[in-house]
């Protein structure tokens, strides 16, 4: 079976295909019936390349299980990889809700909320980490909102496990060999690659925590730090450029620019320490709550309503002319 967007009523195996959700270079997402449980689920099916190659089949095969066996709320859930038709594809977790990437397209989040949402997603990065495994590929898209208003981290399919690891701080994997392709191309994505991903040096959690700070960056700021109008100029950004930050509370920029330094000496060693700081923040006086971002937002609405967007609903300021 080849790469093709499956039709509704389509079936792999018992699963039978409602409607695509997306798709990506790791593959074509479908909303899916479970006919067993009687339950939705969500379907990844794999490129062919990757499901010709033995090797990557079976390492692929190796990873999921290690991933479907991580539980925690804030992380996608993997219930199993399988095959049909000479097609590979994971069967996941089905959320509902909107990704992180797109509430942005809205603009910057609450100060609040953008804070609580990164203690989330911090703490499935722990939990990862604790598990020995990278995410690398660590994004606004990959991170969906629920409808209950929590995180889940998507798509392991990038995820890295190293098993020689003696420990969760001293995962390591060279990042060259991991994000080559069998056509030889980058996978992941390089406005949210760290440096020494950049450079295809070698990997470790700090990895994943500066793209966690690119995100947070963009939750706090509504830009994102470092890009710039093509990839390679967002590249060069990343490795040698200073982080393009929006104003904000002093402990809140210097945790987001402790996360993006480009040493991974100078960053957080570990996600636990991210969540240690991010706790502080938000039981702080420096964190307004949402009451006082609204406030803020009303006072600047009346000395410059041409430039500010209202933080209210619309029935209650209606800004024309």
């Amino acid at each position: 079976m080849s790469l093709l967007t499956l039709q509704p009523g389509t079936r792999l195996g018992p699963y039978e295909i409602l409607s695509a959700l997306g798709a990506g270079g790791m593959g074509e997402v479908y909303l899916a019936r479970d006919p067993q449980l009687d339950r939705q689920v969500a379907i990844k099916l794999l490129p062919a390349q990757t499901a010709a190659d033995p090797r990557s089949r079976e390492r692929l095969r190796r990873e999921a299980m290690a991933v479907a066996a991580i539980d925690h709320p804030y992380i996608c859930k993997i219930f199993e990889i399988s095959e049909h038709d000479e097609a590979l594809f994971l069967v996941m977790e089905y959320v509902a809700g909107d990704t992180l990437q797109h509430r942005l397209r809205a603009g910057r989040l609450p100060l609040s909320e953008a804070l609580r949402l990164a203690g989330e997603i911090a703490e499935a990065l722990q939990e990862a980490h604790i598990r020995r495994f990278l995410h690398r590929d660590l994004k606004p898209a990959n991170v969906m909102l629920t409808d209950h208003g929590h995180v889940k981290v998507m798509d392991f399919g990038l995820a890295k496990r190293v098993e020689e690891a003696p420990s969760a701080d001293q995962i390591t994997v060279d990042a060259t060999a991991a994000q080559l392709t069998a056509h030889g191309g980058i996978v992941g994505t390089p406005d949210y690659m760290s440096p020494e991903q950049v450079k295809g040096g070698t990997l470790d959690p700090r990895s994943d925590l500066f793209s966690f700070g690119v995100m947070l960056a963009e939750m706090i700021g509504g830009k994102h730090p470092f890009r710039q109008p093509t990839v390679v100029e967002t590249l060069s950004a990343v490795l040698r450029d200073p982080p393009d930050l929006a104003v904000a509370a002093p402990g809140v920029t210097a945790l987001v620019r402790r996360l993006l330094a480009k040493n991974p000496e100078d960053r957080y060693a570990s996600a636990a320490e991210v969540r240690v700081d991010l706790a502080r923040l938000m039981s702080s006086r420096e964190t307004p709550t949402p009451a006082a971002e609204a406030s803020t937002a009303i006072r600047s609405i009346v000395v410059f309503p041409s430039t500010i967007t209202p933080a209210i609903p619309r029935r209650t300021i209606s800004l024309k002319g």
